[in-house]
């Protein structure tokens, strides 16, 4: 056949093949993912075995034509799919090209959702190299490493392709694992508790907004999708009598250069999964977005269309999505230290990685591989960010770091733009980007820039190309970009490097290492930013040496008590339902944060009075204990510490 001719890669899995892979696996009932279908043995295989849904990728543009009858195709080329994308799967059955077996296993592991089952062909040479003659390229490495890390079998199959439709003596690996970790069926279960049907939304309790508007385009695009295939079947009636063939209407999703065929129900989701990225962004709510909460929602959408896309449902998504955010954030704190952190040369995960980057906290300085290597190519310098695949771990370490510092996460550009635009105009609401030939050829920035003056907006333009090599400043971070991939991070502020590692600290447990004597300076420094660190704070014990020629016993002393003011009442659900439905966006994120700011605020008062009591009797030798009248309903917590006189 001539398609196996002009595609090198191309070798169709055969039957016992597969029959070998699912030993013992149950795919019945569950969603198989095929990252390249080929002319789709996999996927037939996947529904003889009774698979409730198969999924697919597939670059060439002849056996997409093939294959997009047999799966829901989600895209061409897989290693542009994101994790997001295929968040509610159950398995992966793959027999990559050959050619790049390793990126397409790492990217397959990397993308799957936690407790997703991998089955996956390669050469064999891939995973048999002998690490001890040195031998294994980089990428062979971190692959094996990785298996070993999630406990993962490798065997080989020998010639098993030896009678193949399209035969090889190449000897064939085989890998099995599953991809562990946390995870639950959705995040928003119980707060999807509107099951009343879809329609166009009319009450007259709720003023006219952009999501009523959403929700009414989005249930009248598809009625339009009901008519449009009834009219086609009318068509076909009418005419079948003397028209020889047949009318017929489909839907496509275009990606790119791919079109992807939609029945009834992947039109709604594909709706349903855009109209919740519209709604996040009008309400400017991008800081709380974490790649986890992407495919909390993608899996949302694909696996609970019990719950209608309907106001009162969308209410209830901000609303939680708002109330989770701090443990949002601190889990994604935690997966940026952990993704971090594998890489070093002692690492817990085995990897190969850098001495910069330290076990047991973040190093100020610290690598992280594969963001932007070059292309091959690529002639010149620039830099080039298609194939990075840590862009998105990076966003939501910012994303942290914004969150604990209090900084204002808009202000602080993505890095993929960053590194990718030459000019970058900042103003007091945030930033446009723009390519050296936009403004060469229309004076885009420039007209831009005057608009923004124009409007009061005080716009700085930066304009600087980012080359292999270069050293740059972006956000909380110095970095230099190499030719391999990778990237330097420095922080550019040390006490936000501490807060950060004192942060994963107080959440995994962890004791930080000694120090060197100039850390440890630091750290006596910084002595008192750690216990503010604790969330609740009461009583805490002062202890003095005492002086052996003249010891007094020691003493208590009790403050007057502090009149409790009656705490502010805090927003019940209801409550913010009803604020929530009138949609002032910035007051529906106020409420919830001005509630720690209450917090934080009745904390700095309590610490004022302690240093007080503390300062009356500093000068007494002893044993000094204060009790601090509880100002708040927070919990007791003592704290002890040693002061010389």
């Amino acid at each position: 056949m001539s398609i196996f001719n002009d595609n090198k890669d191309l070798y169709p899995t055969p039957v016992d093949v597969l029959e070998k892979m699912v030993k013992n696996e149950i795919l019945v009932g569950k969603i198989i993912f095929d990252p390249s279908c080929g002319t789709g043995n996999i996927l037939d295989f996947a529904k003889l075995q009774g698979a409730q849904e198969v999924l697919g990728c597939e670059i060439d543009e002849r056996l997409r034509k093939i294959v997009q009858s047999k799966c829901k195709l989600i895209g061409s080329d897989f290693l542009k799919v994101r994790a997001e994308e295929v968040s509610h799967i159950d398995m992966i059955i793959m027999n990559p090209p050959f050619s790049a077996d390793e990126d397409h296993i790492l990217h397959a592991i990397n993308i799957a959702p936690a407790n997703c089952r991998i089955l996956a062909l390669c050469n064999w040479n891939t995973v048999n190299y002998r690490s001890y003659k040195g031998e294994g390229t980089q990428k062979q490495i971190e692959l094996k490493r990785t298996i070993n890390q999630y406990n993962g079998e490798i065997s080989n199959l020998a010639d098993c392709f030896s009678y193949a439709e399209r035969k090889t003596a190449v000897d064939i690996g085989f890998i099995k694992l599953t991809k562990t970790g946390q995870t639950k069926d959705t995040e928003f279960d119980g707060f999807y508790m509107d099951e009343e049907p879809e329609d166009i939304q009319q009450s007259g309790l709720v003023k006219h907004n952009f999501v009523r508007e959403t929700v009414n385009c989005y249930v009248s695009a598809v009625k339009k999708f009901e008519e449009v295939a009834s009219a086609g079947s009318e068509i076909y009636r009418l005419t079948k009598g003397f028209f020889n063939g047949s009318f017929g209407f489909t839907c496509y999703n275009k990606q790119g250069n791919t079109q992807i065929t939609l029945n009834k129900d992947d039109f709604k989701r594909e709706l349903q999964k855009q109209a919740w990225t519209y709604i996040f962004n009008k309400l400017d709510m991008t800081e709380y977005v974490t790649q986890k909460l992407k495919e909390e929602l993608n899996r949302f959408v694909e696996k609970q269309q019990q719950y209608p896309f309907t106001m009162k449902n969308v209410y209830n998504m901000i609303r939680i999505v708002i109330l989770t955010h701090a443990s949002r954030m601190d889990a994604a704190l935690v997966e940026s230290f952990d993704n971090v952190t594998k890489y070093h040369h002692e690492n817990r995960y085995g990897l190969p990685g850098w001495k910069t980057n330290d076990v047991y906290l973040l190093g100020k300085k610290f690598v992280v591989p594969d963001m932007c290597p070059k292309e091959k190519y690529n002639d010149g310098n620039k830099i080039s960010t298609l194939w990075g695949r840590n862009f998105d771990m990076i966003e939501d370490f910012v994303k942290g770091l914004c969150y604990i510092t209090n900084s204002n996460y808009k202000k602080i550009i993505n890095l993929d733009t960053f590194l990718r635009h030459e000019i970058i105009i900042e103003h007091n609401t945030g930033f446009e980007v723009f390519k050296d030939y936009e403004e060469a050829r229309h004076g885009t920035a420039t007209k831009k820039y005057q608009q923004l003056y124009e409007e009061g907006k005080y716009p700085v333009m930066h304009k600087q190309e980012k080359v292999y090599g270069g050293s740059y400043d972006w956000g909380f971070f110095k970095i230099k970009v190499y030719q391999k991939g990778t990237i330097h991070f420095e922080f550019k502020d040390e006490n936000i490097w501490i807060l950060f590692n004192k942060h994963i600290a107080r959440i995994k447990g962890f004791v930080l290492p000694e120090q060197t004597k100039k850390g440890a300076k630091k750290e006596k420094e910084h002595a008192k930013e750690q216990k503010k660190v604790n969330e609740e704070m009461g009583e805490f014990t002062l202890t003095k040496k005492r002086n052996p020629t003249n010891p007094e016993p020691a003493t208590t002393i009790e403050p007057e008590p502090v009149v409790q003011p009656t705490p502010a009442t805090k927003p019940t659900d209801d409550d913010m339902l009803k604020r929530i439905k009138d949609l002032d966006a910035n007051q529906v994120i106020s409420d919830f944060e001005e509630e720690g700011k209450r917090v934080a605020q009745q904390r700095k008062e309590q610490e004022e009075l302690a240093k007080e009591a503390v300062k009356a009797e500093s000068e007494k030798p002893g044993t000094l204990q204060i009790r601090m009248p509880i100002k708040a309903d927070l919990p007791m917590l003592e704290l002890n510490f040693d002061l010389t006189i």
